[in-house]
């Protein structure tokens, strides 16, 4: 089993994993057999923040980034237009 559970893993995406396989009889149907299901999940916590403390904003460094892209490309069009 636990050579199976290591090839699935293999085929999973990274933040997808299986801890466990337990062996079940052929006529077990999941869906209306099971008689609980278990789920984890693994969040960072930020996500636990209330929504009004988590600071949407971008950083200066994106701004700063933006406005020196407009400058570059003006600069190339005011040059464009000199040698004309």
């Amino acid at each position: 089993m636990e050579a199976l559970r290591l090839k699935i893993n293999k085929q999973l995406p990274q933040d997808i994993k299986i801890f466990c396989l337990q062996p079940i009889a052929q006529r077990f149907n999941p869906k209306n057999c099971a008689s609980h299901r278990e789920y984890s999940y693994f969040l960072p916590t930020f996500m636990l923040t209330p929504v009004t403390e988590v600071c949407l904003e971008r950083p200066p460094e994106f701004y700063e980034k933006q406005e020196a892209e407009k400058k570059a490309a003006k600069e190339a069009a005011a040059d464009k237009e000199e040698t004309k």
